[in-house]
């Protein structure tokens, strides 16, 4: 379940991004990616976590927008 947790973050951070709360959005994204580093470091053999881990940390979250 904790793979599908951090997924489920990773996403939940894209919206919060999309939706000009960037913190809340930083905060899922680092939450996400502490849940895979720890999935990799128990299951080293189960090459989905590794391949989740690089998604996850390649996410790019929205820039605020400064004209809003």
């Amino acid at each position: 379940y904790q793979r599908d947790l951090a997924i489920a973050l990773r996403e939940l951070a894209k919206v919060k991004s999309a939706a000009g709360e960037p913190q809340a959005a930083a905060d899922d994204l680092a939450a996400a990616i502490r849940h895979l580093n720890d999935l990799v470091q128990a299951y080293p053999d189960q090459i989905d976590y590794s391949q989740r881990l690089q998604e996850t940390k390649q996410a790019v979250l929205s820039q605020p927008n400064p004209s809003n």
